[in-house]
């Protein structure tokens, strides 16, 4: 949203150069936190609901959030995202559901207190109750739902940062801006 900014007199150059240094001062304030904001609304928000669909854990979707937030320059951003769910062996979840995993062999873990050295089974569950001492199973497809989501909606979060830094402009400038 363009705004032509009107300076008839001294007065009102040296009001203007006044309130330019104030917004040069506050400018990584507004940056830092409309970011955050709008990243929150627009691309995790996003990134949630895409879990959802593909039917990924609460436990997933509540681990995954904007992490930091890191502006390079006057024109440049960088946004972290941090998606992480352990399993109570150490497996993060949340990688695997993300970027995939291939065929692997699953064996059952010994715990710190078993006092007897013989091995451990796995059971199997309800569906197929079965007691293994370790099997193949299957790797997981490779979903991308964090990346895929980012640049998807980064071109969004772009001209809604643009909008809003135009509304922060004129009302930091308040009575010398016109708008076109």
């Amino acid at each position: 949203m363009p705004f032509t900014i009107i300076l008839r007199t001294i007065e009102d150059i040296k009001r203007f150069r006044t309130k330019i240094t104030g917004l040069k001062i506050q400018l990584f304030v507004f940056q830092s936190s409309t970011i955050r904001k709008f990243a929150n609304i627009i691309i995790v928000q996003k990134i949630h609901d895409n879990m959802r669909s593909a039917g990924f854990s609460e436990k997933i979707i509540d681990g995954t959030f904007l992490d930091n937030i890191e502006l390079r320059g006057r024109t440049k951003v960088r946004l972290f995202f941090r998606s992480e769910y352990f399993s109570e062996t150490g497996f993060d979840v949340a990688v695997a559901r993300e970027e995939g995993t291939e065929r692997h062999f699953v064996e059952p873990l010994r715990s710190k207190n078993d006092t007897d050295s013989g091995p451990k089974s796995l059971h199997g569950g309800d569906k197929w109750p079965f007691f293994s001492k370790g099997h193949f199973v299957d790797g997981m497809l490779a979903l991308f739902i964090v990346s895929q989501t980012v640049k998807q909606m980064t071109p969004f979060l772009q001209d809604e940062y643009n909008r809003q830094q135009d509304i922060w402009y004129q009302q930091n400038l308040g009575d010398m801006v016109v708008a076109s």
